[in-house]
């Protein structure tokens, strides 16, 4: 039996770094991710998807980034009311060093599988209004990310791994213990990152087990703040990759395009350094 595998890296900094494993899960389907970016903005906006007709709902997680101590707010998820609370976070906020200032970040995860319907691939967002400055805490940077289960698709296997450590000029994922890779297959490995500016000053090359597979950096569209970051918005099944949007599922990464398949850099089923 062939397992396909998908990878999704939350990263809230400018650079990787260690490896924690939030979620994993093998079944018949798909997975599908998309994101919205409105800083600290009052700018709503949709979160692209798709879900296979005839699918029904496994899983649905919104990840939302934290950045300093902010207090509780409203989200307005689909037309239902979220509490965003930094007391949620999974993981110790780790730092990030932007133009002279120290911010620590997390991460929010909020099941939001009851909000999901399969028939619908869009998803309006209204972010907390009338935040803050970023030194005084906000909430920022949302990516839904969806599983869903067909009996018509092939098996799938896909993890959701998070960054927990400070920025650093270089640093590494040594992904380890996940689940099985089908290297006859698409590897799809997607990122949904914040602070990656442009490309000149502030790009992050990304390299998987010693292969350098693009420079990143800019922001996913002209209606997104600068130095928004880039996110891969894509949806996976049957062991192919397809991107939504600008994100393109080749072998290399570029610009803005944050999804590129990798099986042709791993040579271990269980593992891979990125």
């Amino acid at each position: 039996m062939k397992i396909f595998s998908i990878l999704l890296l939350l990263i809230c900094s400018s650079k990787l770094s260690s490896q924690i494993t939030i979620y994993q899960d093998i079944f018949n389907g798909g997975v599908t991710g998309g994101y919205f970016k409105s800083g600290a903005f009052n700018v709503s906006g949709f979160l692209d998807v798709n879900i296979e007709p005839s699918s029904t709902i496994r899983k649905a997680y919104l990840f939302v980034s934290v950045y300093n101590n902010p207090e509780n707010r409203i989200l307005n998820f689909n037309g239902v009311d979220l509490i965003l609370s930094e007391s949620d976070a999974i993981q110790n906020p780790f730092e990030v060093r932007l133009n002279g200032i120290i911010f620590q970040v997390a991460n929010i995860w909020i099941d939001v599988s009851e909000i999901i319907t399969p028939s619908q691939n869009s998803y309006y967002l209204i972010p907390p209004l009338n935040q803050p400055t970023f030194d005084e805490g906000v909430y920022t940077g949302y990516y839904l990310f969806i599983t869903y289960e067909n009996p018509a698709l092939e098996k799938i296997s896909t993890s959701v791994i998070i960054s927990d450590q400070d920025a650093e000029d270089q640093v590494s994922y040594n992904l380890s213990n996940i689940n099985y890779f089908d290297l006859t297959k698409n590897i799809s490995l997607t990122l949904n990152s914040e602070n990656f500016c442009d490309t000149l000053q502030d790009g992050s090359f990304i390299n998987v087990n010693g292969t350098n597979i693009g420079l990143l950096g800019g922001t996913e569209s002209t209606e997104e703040i600068y130095c928004a970051g880039i996110s891969g918005a894509f949806y996976y099944q049957n062991g192919i990759s397809f991107g939504i949007g600008n994100d393109t599922p080749n072998y290399t990464m570029s610009g803005n395009d944050g999804l590129a398949n990798i099986e042709s850099y791993i040579s271990d089923n269980t593992s891979v350094n990125i």
